[in-house]
Order: C-alpha cells, then structure tokens, then sequence
C-alpha cells in the first residue's frame, strides 16, 4: 500500500501570529496533533499577503485569517484536496457564507489560532472531510448575522429582492433582466446596499 502523500500547511494569519513565534507555534501545533496527523505533516509555508495563497499540488490544508486571505482561499478551495481553517473576526466577509456548512472546513476564532488543541482538531476537521464551528466563531458568526438582519430592515422592497437574488447566485445581467431594471440602477441599488 502506497503512503498518502505529505500534507503541505499554507498560513495566512497576518498580526494573528507574530513572525518571532511562528516556529514555536509549529512545534506546539505539531505536538498537539494526532500521532497519524503529525506523521503526515509535510512543510508549512507562511504567506503575508492573498496573493501568495495558491492551488497546491498534493493534500494541503490553508490556515487562514482576515477578509482579504479568507476570500483568496475560498476562490481556490478544492476539497477534498485542500482544507480550510477560517479563523473569524468581524466583519464576516459575505464570500465566507457560501461555504458556511460545507465538509472540509473549519471555522475558528481568530483568537483561537494560538490554541493548539483547538487549532489541530480544526486541521483535523478539515483533512478528514469534516465540519467544525468552535463555539467562538458561532458567537462570532451570530452576531455577524445580527448585524446583516439591521441592515436588512434598513433596505427597501427593491434593495431587498436585488440582494436575495445576489445571494441566489444570479448574475448582474439575470438580476437586471428578472426586475426589469437597468444598469444604472442596479449599480445605485447594489452601492446603497
């Protein structure tokens, strides 16, 4: 029987994890792994900026955190190939939520990247083909989605209807097209949104 190829660790965590304990992080996150996890483990490869997160070539999972690097690994995610570790803070981008319950991933606080038993349950989640909320990020997630309601109520009939469609996946052109509006004024609409 052949072995499963290294996993490769791609983090993305910006001020979440200071440049001087990067290697320690790794040696406590590795500890707390599970000794089958930990033998898997390949290299970790740190990244400053969204451009930096890429497709891999083999099983990786991406440990990330901010808006920027959140969607950047969303828009590359490939399960069950990759994995995800989002690490939440408010605001949730709205990207985030398409993926909300979806297997190979795992949602986290950002304060809890420092937790190592948290943090490697969420690696395992997210090898594995799991789903993991921590209680953290649901709190978090809960009052993102309080807020989004205000701001729902604050919206006209028109605004409402433009963002359902938005969130059903409908094109700018299809949206125009079902209320009959024009351009201009789904660019206003989609601005005051």
């Amino acid at each position: 029987m052949r072995e499963p190829d290294p996993i490769k660790l791609v983090v993305g965590v910006g001020s979440a994890l200071p440049e001087d304990g990067r290697s320690e992080w790794v040696e406590r996150l590795s500890l707390s792994l599970s000794s089958r996890l930990r033998m898997h483990l390949g290299n970790t490869q740190f990244v400053s900026t969204a451009a930096e997160v890429r497709p891999q070539h083999g099983p990786s999972v991406a440990i990330l955190a901010g808006e920027e690097m959140l969607q950047q690994g969303l828009s590359i995610w490939r399960p069950p190939t990759t994995g995800l570790v989002l690490a939440l803070e408010l605001p949730v981008p709205p990207i985030a939520w398409k993926t909300y319950r979806a297997h190979h991933v795992a949602w986290i606080a950002s304060r809890e990247l420092t937790a190592p038993l948290v943090l490697s349950a969420a690696i395992a989640f997210a090898v594995h083909g799991g789903f993991l909320l921590t209680p953290r990020a649901a709190a978090l997630a809960s009052e993102q989605v309080g807020i989004w309601r205000a701001m729902v109520n604050d919206l006209t009939p028109r605004q409402r209807e433009v963002l359902r469609l938005s969130e059903s996946g409908y094109t700018d052109e299809a949206i125009r097209q079902q209320l009959g509006i024009a351009k201009a004024t789904l660019d206003n609409h989609k601005r005051e949104i």
